[in-house]
């Protein structure tokens, strides 16, 4: 795994949508959780999805297009693998999904999850893999507001919220080819791509820091919020920006996750879902 989780973007920025600016709960259908499933065919003999459940989140964004500042509807959400053989494959890992109701009847596709794979040209036609460990997909699609409403977005979403109870993962390529991936001689990983043990841990140790201190401020800005403190109401284009720099430093630090840093990780999430959570 070269990026840490590689969900913090995702996973954060969620938390601070889930929860309305004046410390209510947020609309009912701002975003819907999903039992999984999954029909990954040939690539099961590699990988599994580890989440039994999944959250996707629907959200209003500003972002520049055309040199124009434009407002988009943002399906969101995070899906937990892992990897128990190294995996080679001649097409990228992407899952497309389905929602389906309490009897298994397709309600909806949502938007495809994807994997970031590494490359190595010199393995044939399997030229993308995946090292063994945990992973995480990652969906994120940005749709203009004019063009959801022209394509009934809000609705599709809306039956999502009303009716969807499995979310079904599959194979985007079914023809794809995989295999066990086992580095070549050939293949040399420059000076630059190679990170150290102890470097990458480091890494993980500032980030966590860094992350525990957004959630402690963040959590001491919800309960402001909650008291109907309007100042706190100010503060929280500050800490969307800080959520964005946090999530641009996981994205360099490289490397394999400890035990411990899973750990502190975990516990550092759940303090901040109890929090939110109480709040609600």
């Amino acid at each position: 795994m070269k990026k840490f989780l590689g969900l913090l973007t995702v996973a954060v920025c969620a938390l601070i949508l889930s929860t309305s600016c004046n410390g209510s709960k947020a609309g009912d259908n701002d975003k819907v959780t999903l039992t999984v499933e999954a029909e990954l065919g040939e690539l099961s003999d590699y990988l599994s999805i580890t989440d039994k459940e999944v959250t996707v989140t629907l959200s209003d964004e500003k972002k520049k297009k055309d040199d124009e500042e434009k407002e988009f509807k943002v399906v969101a959400a995070s899906l937990a693998i892992a990897v128990q053989k190294a995996v080679a494959s001649d097409d990228d890992f992407t899952f497309e999904v389905e929602v389906l109701d309490e009897n298994h009847v397709k309600v909806s596709d949502l938007p495809e999850f994807r994997i970031e794979s590494n490359s190595d040209y010199d393995n044939g036609d399997l030229n993308y893999f995946l090292n063994k460990g945990n992973i995480r997909a990652v969906m994120e699609d940005g749709v203009e507001v004019s063009k959801w409403d022209e394509n009934d977005g809000q609705k599709v979403w809306d039956k999502i919220c009303a009716k969807g109870k499995y979310i079904v993962i599959k194979l985007y390529h079914s023809s794809a080819k995989y295999a066990e991936y086992k580095k070549g001689g050939s293949t040399v990983e420059s000076s630059d791509d190679v990170v150290s043990d102890d470097v990458a841990s480091a890494d993980f140790d500032e980030w966590l820091d860094s992350y525990e201190e957004f959630c402690t401020e963040y959590i001491e800005l919800l309960k402001k919020a909650s008291q109907g403190d309007m100042d706190a109401l100010s503060e929280y284009p500050n800490m969307l920006q800080k959520a964005q720099e946090l999530g641009e430093k996981m994205q360099n630090a490289q490397g394999e996750a400890t035990p411990e840093q899973w750990a502190k990780y975990i516990e550092i999430q759940k303090k901040l879902t109890k929090a939110a959570s109480s709040l609600n």
